[in-house]
């Protein structure tokens, strides 16, 4: 008897039985928009990854977070987030018992400057998954999350240069009325004791 369709079948049985394992996991949404419209947001975005265990034992999931790899996997018109800490993900770590569902919140913390004003970023949340069915087995797989992050336009934030610019005009003018004040106050008192003295 010939090894290779015995090898060849055995292949197939396990491939088949590792993707059976790994459809009673399901991680949605895969793909994740946040836009920013109005302002930043430092916190909880409210946006959730919910991950199902559809086992009839525990998984344990953690997560860690990177940039697109290889750099050709960046979607088109996204760039790296400068700066991964910028983007947090709750829990940190979760155990999520049989027939169960758990959800992990995405966390921003950008800081608020000009130069990160109309940005249009790409992160990946890896989430990986342990699981330990009792018998020995234990499979460990990982689910890259696209999370794509659009920061305010520059005409929509609360820090516009046009705010800007009006905040300096009411400060000029502010000064302004203060030197006219003082200015006409020393004039008076002048005036009043050149008038003393005439006396």
């Amino acid at each position: 008897m010939k090894k290779t369709p015995v090898l060849l079948i055995l292949l197939l049985l396990s491939l088949f039985s590792s993707a059976f394992a790994n459809a009673t996991i399901v991680v949605d949404p895969l793909e994740l928009m946040i836009r920013l419209d109005n302002e930043f947001i430092h916190g909880n975005t409210s946006k959730n990854i919910t991950i199902i265990n559809k086992n009839d034992y525990s998984i344990n999931v953690t997560w860690y977070l990177e940039h697109p790899n290889p750099i050709s996997y960046l979607r088109p018109n996204r760039t790296f987030i400068p700066d991964l800490s910028w983007v947090n993900v709750e829990p940190k770590w979760l155990v999520i018992p049989p027939a169960s569902a758990a959800l992990f919140y995405i966390q921003l913390n950008i800081p608020e400057i000009e130069e990160l004003l109309d940005q249009h970023w790409e992160t990946w949340v890896t989430f990986q998954l342990d699981e330990n069915n009792g018998g020995g087995g234990v499979f460990e797989y990982e689910y890259a999350i696209r999370v794509y992050i659009d920061t305010p336009y520059k005409t929509t934030i609360n820090n516009s240069p046009n705010n800007n610019s009006n905040s300096n005009y009411y400060n000029i003018y502010y000064i302004f009325i203060a030197g006219t004040v003082i200015t006409l106050t020393i004039l008076v008192v002048l005036f009043y004791k050149k008038k003393m003295k005439k006396k």
